[in-house]
């Protein structure tokens, strides 16, 4: 079959280009031709499948609002496969949507992401919520989430049954050695990430920090606000290869996580790498996280910085092993035959 994957903003080098490569390798896999439909040049690594685009050139910026500006394509495909929640598809033919940005909160109420709540942020959000409003999900289309938190917002915005396929990990490849008394956090260095809040918790403890993550030059000055914000301990390592994340998570005993999640990779990441995981208590965490006394009051910041001290001092040891198991049931190879099952005809 001929299946094209709908992705409307490709070369963030997060989780969205993770799903989005392995989709496509997994379909290639399959047997299936591949095309790609997104706005502007998704570059180097997506140069092995046939690409449509709005413009020629690669727009790193203006990413929430490319949805809105994607043209109307002649998909000449068996199936149509949106992997960014962008329901504003007119197609007749078979319509997949899998949704990873939390779209059922934009199509239902009026729930605004921390990020855009406040400084210029707030005014560049206006118009998008304005549009998201607009949408009108295809009747037709099945849809599908990157967790049960999603799913259920999604569920009551569509008005039908969402099934979940959690976001691909490949458990295998992270390591664990020798543990030392270090935290370490993954996210993206943007807003969204509720940073201010984390180093504010991390710098009130007394161990190494790592906080690990990609920075553009649009989010520049963000970096370096928040790099003035850490005590000695504290250390953000940005855009390090992938071989440095690894040995860092490997020999850290705590992997902290502050931000709303629709899923989170990062998390399962550091699980993975032996780490126990303190993250807040809300969104999908209980999903990845299911033990309470690992979760905190979210932007609790004395909660916070007591889960973290006592995670260094052995008390959740006894979680490790029942936690790694609770990952491998989203391993890359169960997402790849989910998404293998959901293209047939």
């Amino acid at each position: 079959m001929k299946i094209g994957i709908v992705q409307t903003s490709v070369g963030s080098v997060g989780g969205n280009d993770t799903v989005l490569r392995i989709v496509i390798d997994t379909l290639k896999a399959d047997g299936h031709d591949v095309i790609l439909y997104t706005f502007s040049n998704p570059g180097k690594n997506f140069d092995d499948v046939k690409t449509y685009s709005k413009i020629p050139i690669r727009l790193p910026f203006l990413g929430i609002y490319k949805k809105f500006m994607m043209p109307k394509f002649d998909y000449n495909c068996d199936v149509v496969f949106s992997i960014t929640g962008y329901t504003g598809i007119e197609t007749d033919k078979k319509l997949i949507v899998y949704d990873q940005n939390n779209l059922g909160l934009e199509l239902l109420d009026s729930y605004i992401p921390p990020k855009y709540k406040s400084g210029i942020w707030k005014y560049y959000y206006k118009p998008y919520r304005f549009l998201a409003k607009r949408q009108r999900p295809n009747p037709n289309a099945t849809y599908i989430a990157n967790s049960i938190y999603s799913a259920s917002s999604l569920s009551q915005a569509v008005n039908k049954k969402v099934d979940v396929i959690y976001p691909p990990v490949t458990i295998s490849k992270y390591h664990k050695s020798e543990k030392k008394k270090k935290v370490a956090m993954l996210c993206r260095i943007s807003p969204e990430k509720n940073l201010e809040f984390a180093i504010d918790a991390l710098n009130k403890i007394r161990y190494p920090v790592t906080i690990i993550g990609a920075v553009t030059p649009m989010t520049m000055p963000y970096f370096n606000k928040l790099q003035d914000k850490c005590a000695s301990h504290v250390i953000i390592s940005p855009n390090i290869s992938r071989q440095n994340l690894e040995h860092i998570l490997s020999e850290s005993k705590v992997f902290f996580h502050s931000a709303i999640e629709t899923f989170g990779i990062s998390v399962i990441e550091g699980i993975a790498s032996g780490c126990i995981p303190i993250v807040p208590d809300n969104s999908a965490h209980p999903e990845t996280v299911p033990y309470g006394q690992l979760r905190y009051v979210p932007d609790n910041i004395d909660d916070a910085v007591s889960h973290i001290n006592d995670a260094i001092d052995g008390k959740f040891d006894d979680t490790l092993d029942n936690l790694y198991q609770h990952i491998t049931k989203f391993d890359t190879s169960t997402f790849k035959d989910e998404i293998s099952r959901v293209v047939k005809p």
